[in-house]
Formats: structure tokens, C-alpha cells, sequence
């Protein structure tokens, strides 16, 4: 640790702190038989006091710090002595109003992202804006979580975006700081602590300075301690944190300097983190440093008001308002319970379906694009684009489609991927190939009979019927004119996935009925909610589409919020939408702070709609399987029953005798197995 005028640790602190601490013990466990709810610690709580009394030194303050990033693990396959990470950080605590400015420049592998984000309070409104990803406008203050005061700021790497002292006081104190009501997680780094729990440890040397030793535990609410971190705060330094460690990494403050007379900013902090596996395996290698480095530090501010309320919002950024950590207009409907409801609800599977007629048939060609905008870090095979052109034709209960495209990946590789799917009113066909071989091959699928009641929700074949297109980003293939329509009971053969109507609304002065869906099933999320807007005045076409998720430290935010947009009338009374966007959020510190952050996006366009297509039948079985592919046959259930070999490229047929045998060897192989193992 390097430091300019280090002053000298006074008598008169050793003996004062001694006398009010009494004697030094080691890490131990409280005597409470819950370590959510320690009992109080004096001496928790004179340190406390003492970083809070030294915190009001720095209270206004604006700083510009650097920080770089190398990583072992991401080095770029052309140079790879290139830096990882770039950032540049702009703070200001200036009365009751901030103001964070970060612009980053990342490399995960051989792919590169530069993003600038804006978050500024002027003493009303947080307006937070993400260059290419959104804007929130915030009722309120809301807390980035890198927006650090001068003495959290050692702790960034944990999202300790709040005064130290409120750290150290725990859970209640942070909650409180924060805004998240009771019973919430609390936001710091994607842990999902219930509860944040410091306890005083003792005294010890850091390179020469006496410092005070804090332990913190983040704990489940099932009372396990998942995260521990130790803290070394020196007093004779303001009570800065000069040390930190845990499992996964170590920080020093390797530079203090002073700012004002006997005012000292932590000016160059070093975090090492360790690989993971040697972690665990108690070998601490580091294989990653994030440097910061202070650049200009000014502990008395003068900026106008115009700083923390001008903030540009570029045109075309999706914004959000939010409002006690809700998003504004957006919320879970309470349904019509009762006899009323499902006779609502009835009526309204039976008007869906009348206009779901109306588009058969019906051909479409469409480009859909999903584009993760958070990559995932160290995983070489994360997707970064996938791109594909669709082509769907629909005839009663006969149906095409096909997806062509390419895929790329964050080592800078790709795919292409050939899909044809169809029903030809006897077979449903299904042939994927993805080349090269390296990412996959080809595989093949024949089932007896169309896929109607599929309890995965992924098997059906996809056309663009304008009641289906908002439910597909969602994972769902099934029609909404089905599912709208299944029984109230839950039911092993059929899908879990169960509406119930709401009521009508009027938005943007257009109508609406409101309907909500849940999971019901084992092997599904039955906290997942599901809120779709039918517009009434347009073919009761779903034109919004709302996911929630009922679990800490995610309510009451939406995970998801899908748009039908661009309806025209392509017959007298036939609306179609050309124009589908899905935004995924972000989850973690981010969401549970109250901050809606987009972490992907699916969009579709829609280049052609046609009714009443000429096409020849022969389209529906039209699907060529390459030579030499073994192809599984699955019976009107969906269960294998065996498989055929296509020895050269075409349709994969198979006679009504072949299924019958197939069905036969089935049979017998299972009774075999089962005389064998009778249990």
C-alpha cells in the first residue's frame, strides 16, 4: 500500500478503541441460533459509527477514475495482449442529487462492445440512459450500482453502490438505503442474499497499518452462508476498507492519497480474481486483474443543476418509466374468478378461434433476428446473432415452414442451419441440419399424425398466424386458439400452460381484453405469469405480451415484454402485424435494484403475406432428409418407436405395414424389458 503524508496511528486511538472494544476474538458464530438475526455487537457498532463520522468528510465530492481489465482466460485469438476491459467513471455527490457517466469498452474473445451509460438524480427523477440497449426514467432516486461514495468505492467489484456504513449495518440498513421492500433480496452482484450479516472480527496488520477486521456473510433464506467476505478497514486512513477477501478473489488498495488535510481517497485499487476450480480447491491462482486508478478527484463540487437534469435520451431508445420499483403501466391482472370467468373466457376462445379462421390459408415470408445485447462472458459458444429467413404456409390442418439462416459465436465462428418442418395430414416431417459439423449435424423426425396436444409447447409446427407470432419468442409453438380452449383441470397429456380472462381495457384509445396465463405442471415454471392484450378492434390479435416472475428480488418488474406493431389491413377487416419485437430483461443486481436493462431481443419482420395461396400439394410432404440419415418415428404421442434408414437424399416415407411393424418390435422390446425388470 502506497500512501503520500502517512500520518502516524495515535496513541490516544489505540487506547480508546481498546478500552471500547474490550478483548479481541477471532471469527466466530453469534450465539444466536439464527445468523440471519445476530445479536447486537457494541463493538459492530462503534465501527459503524466511526466510518459513518468519517464518511461525513467526503459527503459532496465528484471523482474520475480508470479502470482496465486483463483476463487469462479472454485473450483475443489475433493479439493476445489486448486488454479485456476499458472504463472511464465520472461521480458526483453534490447535495441530494448524483450523477455517474461510465463509458466501457469490453472484449469477450474476438468480439468487442463499447456502451456509454448516463445516470443522474436532480433531486425528483433518476433518468438512467444505456447507449444502444434503453432508458429508465425513475419517480424517485434510484441507486446505480456503480455510482460509489468515496469509501465503497474499494468495494465496486461487489456493487456496494451505497455509503460503507450502511453496508456494514446490514440487511434492514440496506434495504432501507435502496428502497427494497421487506423480504426482498438484497442487490449486491447476482448472490440473492436474504441477508447481509458483518460481524466484528478483531484487529490486524495490513503492510504496516493497524486496521480493523470486519466479517460480512451473505446468507440464504434457508440460514446458509453462501458468500463471506473479509473486510480491513484502517482508521488512521478515514476508516477506508484497504483489503478485502473472499473465495473467489482478493482486493488491496495498493494507493492512498490525501485530497484535503487529513482527507484520504483510496486512489489505486487492485482486484485479483482467482479460477474458480482452484478456488474451491483452496489453490488461489489469479487469473484476472481489474485495475482502478483515481485521475482527478474534487472534494468541493460547483456543477449547475442542468448536469443531473439534461440527460439526452436518443431517439429510438425503447424508455421505461418506473415507479416504486414498478414498471408504469405495466402489472399482473387479477382475474374474473368463478363460473363468470370461465364462461368469459369461453366465449372468448370461441371469437378467437372464429377469426383465426379467417387467415387460413395463408403463406408468409418473414426475417426474424434474435440478438443477445449482454453476452455471456467465458462461454466460447455463447450466441451473438442468429439471423434466419422464414417461410410458412398453412391450409386447414396442413402445414409448412422453414427457417434458413446462420448463427455466430462469441470466438467469432459460425453456422448455418437449414429447418423444414411439415404435416402433410398423415406425417408430421421434421429435418434440421447445421453445419459445420463441428456445432452439429443433421438430425430427423417422423411422428404419425399432426402435433395437436403438446405438453412441451415446442413441438408444433410453426406457421405465421398472426394470433401465434408473440407467443413463439416465449417458447410456445402451440396456437392461442388452442390453448385458449383446453380445460380448466390440469391434465398430464395436454399442455400446463393455463388463461383465465381479466377483463376490457382501453389503451392508446384502442380496446382490449386482458387475459393471464400460468404453468400448472411439475417440470415447469409455476412462478411465471403470462399477460396478453387481444386488440378487439383488430381480429383479437395478441398485440402485447407481458411475462412476470413471482420470485425475489425480480417482482414486480416485467422478465419480458413483447410488441405487435405495424397492423395493416391487408383485406376489408383482416389485420395482420408486420412488425413483432420481444425485449428479455436483464435480471441480477440490475432488476433487483428496480433498473429494467434489456439482455435480448427477437424481432421479426414480415415481407409477405398472401391469402388464399396457389400451392400444390405436394408442398406439405416436401421435406428431404440428406442420405445416409437415420431417422426416428415416434407414434401419435410423440414416443419413439424406432427409426428407418434414409440410405439417398429425399422424403422419408414409411408404408402402413412398416409403421405397424415398427410398432410391433416396439411393443415386444418394451414387454421384454419389462418381464426383466418387474419393478
Amino acid at each position: 500500500m502506497r500512501r503520500t503524508d502517512r500520518p502516524a496511528l495515535s496513541v490516544s486511538w489505540c487506547l480508546g478503541l481498546a478500552a471500547l472494544l474490550g478483548p479481541i476474538t477471532p471469527w466466530a458464530k453469534a450465539s444466536s441460533d439464527d445468523p440471519r438475526n445476530p445479536p447486537r455487537d457494541e463493538r459492530m457498532a462503534a465501527v459503524i459509527a466511526a466510518v459513518r463520522a468519517e464518511e461525513a468528510k467526503v459527503r459532496d465530492i465528484e471523482y474520475d477514475v480508470r479502470t482496465i481489465v486483463q483476463d487469462d482466460r479472454e485473450k483475443d485469438p489475433v493479439d493476445p495482449t489486448e486488454l479485456a476491459g476499458l472504463a472511464t467513471r465520472r461521480v458526483v455527490f453534490q447535495g441530494i442529487r448524483s450523477y455517474i457517466r461510465e463509458e466501457s469498452f469490453t472484449r469477450t474473445f474476438a468480439i468487442k462492445s463499447h456502451i456509454e451509460e448516463v445516470s443522474a438524480y436532480d433531486g425528483e427523477r433518476t433518468r438512467t440512459v444505456v447507449s444502444g440497449n434503453c432508458a429508465n426514467i425513475h419517480l424517485g432516486r434510484f441507486v446505480h450500482p456503480r455510482l460509489c461514495p468515496p469509501h465503497s468505492l474499494p468495494l465496486a467489484h461487489l456493487d456496494v453502490s451505497l455509503p460503507l456504513s450502511v453496508y456494514l449495518e446490514g440487511t434492514d440498513a440496506i434495504r432501507a438505503y435502496l428502497g427494497i421492500p421487506a423480504g426482498e433480496a438484497v442487490p449486491l452482484l447476482a448472490d440473492g442474499a436474504i441477508r447481509v450479516v458483518p460481524r466484528f472480527v478483531g484487529e490486524e496488520d495490513v503492510e504496516g497499518v493497524r486496521c480493523v477486521r470486519v466479517g460480512v456473510g451473505h446468507i440464504t433464506d434457508e440460514a446458509k452462508e453462501f458468500r463471506h467476505h473479509s473486510l480491513w478497514l484502517a482508521p488512521s486512513y478515514n476508516y477506508h476498507c484497504v483489503k478485502e477477501e473472499s473465495t473467489g478473489h482478493k482486493m488491496h488498495v495498493t494507493e492512498l492519497r490525501q485530497i484535503a488535510p487529513g482527507v484520504w481517497f483510496p486512489w489505486k485499487i487492485d482486484v485479483g480474481q482467482y479460477d474458480s476450480l482452484g478456488a474451491i480447491q483452496a489453490k488461489r491462482h489469479i487469473v484476472s486483474h481489474e485495475v482502478t486508478t483515481a485521475r482527478r478527484v474534487d472534494p468541493v463540487p460547483h456543477n449547475a443543476e442542468s448536469l443531473f437534469r439534461d440527460v439526452a435520451i436518443p431517439d429510438g431508445l425503447p424508455v421505461f418509466t418506473i415507479k416504486d420499483r414498478a414498471l408504469d403501466g405495466s402489472k399482473i391482472p387479477q382475474p374474473i374468478a368463478g363460473d363468470r370467468g370461465r364462461r368469459l373466457l369461453g366465449r372468448l376462445a370461441e371469437r378467437v378461434a372464429e377469426q383465426a379462421r379467417r387467415y387460413d390459408p395463408i403463406e408468409v415470408r418473414a426475417v426474424s433476428v434474435h440478438a443477445p445485447l449482454t453476452p455471456r462472458r467465458r462461454r466460447q459458444t455463447s450466441l451473438v446473432e442468429q439471423a434466419m429467413e422464414e417461410h410458412s404456409i398453412r391450409l386447414g390442418e396442413r402445414m409448412y415452414s422453414t427457417k434458413r439462416g446462420r448463427l455466430r459465436f462469441l470466438r467469432g465462428s459460425g453456422s448455418t442451419v437449414d429447418q423444414v418442418h411439415a404435416y402433410d395430414g398423415q406425417w408430421t416431417r421434421f429435418v434440421t441440419t447445421q453445419q459445420p459439423e463441428a456445432f452439429g449435424s443433421t438430425a430427423a423426425i417422423m411422428r404419425h399424425g399432426a402435433v395437436k396436444d403438446d405438453p412441451g409447447l415446442m413441438d408444433s409446427v410453426f406457421t405465421h398466424q398472426p394470433h401465434a407470432l408473440l407467443l413463439r419468442d416465449q417458447m410456445i409453438l402451440s396456437p392461442l386458439t388452442y390453448l385458449l380452449g383446453l380445460p380448466a383441470e390440469d391434465r398430464p397429456e395436454l399442455p400446463a400452460l393455463r388463461f383465465h380472462y381479466c377483463g376490457e381495457t382501453q389503451v392508446d384509445g384502442h380496446p382490449r381484453i386482458t387475459i393471464v396465463g400460468g404453468f400448472t405442471g411439475r417440470g415447469y415454471d409455476t412462478n411465471l405469469s403470462l399477460v396478453v392484450d387481444l386488440a378487439t378492434d383488430r381480429n383479437l390479435i395478441p398485440i402485447r405480451l407481458t411475462t412476470f416472475v413471482d420470485a425475489p428480488g425480480v417482482r414486480p418488474l416485467p422478465t419480458s415484454l413483447g410488441r405487435a406493431e405495424d397492423l395493416r389491413e391487408i383485406a376489408p377487416g383482416l389485420w395482420y402485424p408486420f412488425r413483432v419485437v420481444t425485449m428479455h430483461f436483464q435480471g441480477g443486481a440490475r432488476m433487483a435494484r428496480g433498473q429494467l436493462l434489456i439482455d435480448s431481443r427477437d424481432g421479426m419482420r414480415i415481407d409477405s403475406v398472401t391469402l388464399q395461396p396457389a400451392q400444390h400439394d405436394a408442398i406439405f410432404s416436401k421435406v428431404v432428409v440428406p442420405g445416409g440419415t437415420n431417422v426416428s418415428v415416434s407414434d401419435e404421442t410423440g414416443h419413439r418407436v424406432g427409426f428407418i434408414r434414409q440410405d439417398n437424399p429425399g422424403v422419408p416415407t414409411l408404408s402402413p405395414e412398416g409403421y405397424r411393424q415398427l410398432l410391433f418390435d416396439h411393443q415386444r422390446k418394451a414387454g421384454d424389458r419389462n418381464r426383466r425388470n418387474p419393478d
